[in-house]
């Protein structure tokens, strides 16, 4: 492998010999580890890297030599790193000013809510038999008794019933944490 690098590198010193994959192929490696050196991870580095290594394709053909060559790479690899510190910070910052502590550990608590709530709601709907499933959530999405009826070939009496019952079950079984979520967002 040492000996393809270096025949790679004696291949592009001179001019007429220059090509891009020979670049790559000398030069890739390097980079990456000078790119890990800013941003302290590897895989960020060798997508920087990258990047400059598809911008320098647009351009290959404009350097005259390996050393201007170079020089463009290391430049740009360095400016891309700078450029990926600084959006980091940016992000960092923006994180923070929008979510202090409190916050984030407010918006936790009611995303934590939400989500249990959805889950015990879910679990109440999966009880209730098919049919009066079905018809609580097409209900739920919109529809008038009439469309439910008509959409799945009952009477509009039998999808009345059927809502009733879905209600009071639910009811029944939300009953007692309905209290408890009512504080807390009222608190919150």
């Amino acid at each position: 492998m040492i000996s393809l690098v270096t025949t790679k590198m004696e291949s592009i010193e001179s001019k007429e010999n220059l090509s891009y994959d020979d670049c790559f192929l000398c030069l890739y490696p390097g980079l990456c580890v000078f790119a890990e050196k800013f941003v302290g991870d590897s895989a960020i580095a060798e997508d920087l890297v990258q990047n400059v290594f598809m911008t320098l394709w647009e351009c290959f053909n404009d350097f005259d030599s390996q050393v201007l060559v170079k020089a463009y790479l290391y430049r740009s690899v360095r400016n891309s790193c700078l450029n990926h510190i600084k959006h980091e910070n940016v992000k960092s910052r923006f994180i923070k000013e929008q979510f202090n502590e409190a916050d984030f550990d407010q918006c936790f608590f009611r995303e934590m809510i939400h989500v249990e709530t959805h889950r015990i709601l879910q679990e109440a709907l999966d009880e209730l038999p098919d049919q009066c499933r079905k018809i609580f959530l097409l209900s739920t999405n919109g529809l008038k008794n009439r469309e439910i009826a008509e959409d799945l070939h009952l009477s509009v009496n039998t999808v009345k019933n059927q809502k009733r019952i879905a209600q009071d079950k639910l009811r029944s079984k939300l009953d007692s944490i309905l209290p408890i979520l009512a504080i807390i967002f009222w608190v919150w």
